[in-house]
């Protein structure tokens, strides 16, 4: 055992930081009450729920993506706002179909896609992949295998999984950055009840 003294990490205010075990990724949390509008490690507590920004991922107007996205792509886009930044929360994928198995042999009921539903940020200019999911069990794992929903009644199954971000990504206002989803296979409406993107965030009030 080592003889050294513990050590206390305090921020500039003095509060007690803690560090938590976050799958493996160690993060620093403030112990101290969170001020309405402050960020605090990837948490966002907003001043007015009127700064509350949420909508889907579309293509025209509609926010379904099963659609046949092979051989031409299909685009579904959350785009900035044209005048003020929003700081993104998370992002939802919600997917209904009969009987879902996590596993990586199917995609919902159907066969494990072959080039995946594509899911990017762009963030002040620069795009970034984010995920590529090809199989249930690919939910699973985007969302870090903790933010994963699953009601099953026997006959059908609805599956949420929430890709956490926690304000520390910005669609800056007028840039034309964007939260976008590309079907890049056939997602047959036959096949799939329901299949959607939501996204939620705050705007940035200085």
């Amino acid at each position: 055992m080592s003889d050294s003294p513990a050590s206390v990490i305090v921020d500039q205010n003095g509060n007690i930081v803690g560090v938590l075990n976050d799958a493996g990724v160690y993060r620093l949390q403030v112990e101290a009450a969170i001020k309405p509008g402050s960020s605090i490690g990837t948490t966002i507590v907003p001043d007015n729920l009127s700064n509350l920004v949420r909508g889907y991922c579309l293509n025209g107007a509609s926010s379904d993506l099963r659609v046949d996205g092979d051989p031409t792509p299909q685009v579904f886009t959350f785009l900035a706002d044209a005048t003020y930044d929003i700081a993104l929360s998370d992002i939802t994928l919600v997917f209904q179909a009969t009987q879902i198995q996590f596993s990586r042999l199917k995609f919902g009921r159907i066969s494990p896609l072959t080039n995946g539903v594509k899911i990017e940020i762009r963030s002040s200019g620069t795009t970034t992949e984010i995920g590529n999911i090809k199989h249930n069990a690919h939910f699973y794992e985007w969302a870090s295998g903790r933010n994963v929903t699953l009601h099953d009644d026997g006959d059908e199954s609805l599956l949420s999984a929430t890709f956490q971000i926690g304000g520390a990504v910005t669609l800056v206002g007028g840039s034309g950055d964007f939260v976008r989803v590309t079907i890049r296979d056939d997602l047959d409406r036959s096949t799939l009840n329901y299949f959607a993107c939501q996204v939620r965030g705050y705007k940035v009030v200085v």
